[in-house]
């Protein structure tokens, strides 16, 4: 795998995160992280009941929302079968790409070592999954393509 498409696949890992903190998957989960939330619903946060908030705060959400990327559909359904067949491969393209660079509030530098700590995994086994979700994502984004490229076809 060259270095561009291991870009190319942190590129559409960073939009699949962005969309999940939407919003419209944040509303009543304050106290949860976007790991938390990954972990705990396996990759899909529920929608929203319609009942566990008022009319208010639905109106000003429905004013922050924004249009969904353009390509979120496309990783996300990548990300779904990846997270069903490889869920530790799916974590570990999921932290590189969520834990950056220096946190002022934690004071943490995110290194490997620090990833692999914040998912609970052996250093060696992160970077081992790391390495193998790039292949995997990079087949069923292949696969979710060819799926899409039928329907708009049809």
């Amino acid at each position: 795998m060259t270095k561009e498409e291991k870009l190319e696949i942190d590129r559409l890992v960073s939009i699949y995160l962005n969309g999940l903190m939407s919003v419209s998957n944040d509303a009543g989960w304050e106290g949860m992280g976007l790991l938390d939330r990954l972990i705990t619903f396996k990759g899909q946060p529920p929608p929203p009941t319609g009942n566990d908030q008022s009319n208010l705060s639905m109106i000003i959400a429905v004013r922050l929302l924004r249009e969904q990327h353009k390509e979120f559909p496309l990783i996300a359904a990548a990300m779904r079968v990846l997270q069903k067949r490889h869920w530790d491969q799916a974590i570990a393209l999921c932290a590189r790409n969520y834990y950056l660079g220096f946190c002022a509030w934690t004071g943490k530098t995110y290194t490997d070592e620090a990833r692999a700590s914040e998912i609970n995994m052996d250093m060696n086994l992160y970077r081992y999954n790391l390495q193998k979700g790039y292949f995997s994502l990079q087949s069923e984004l292949e696969v979710a393509r060819m799926y899409r490229q039928m329907f708009d076809a049809a």
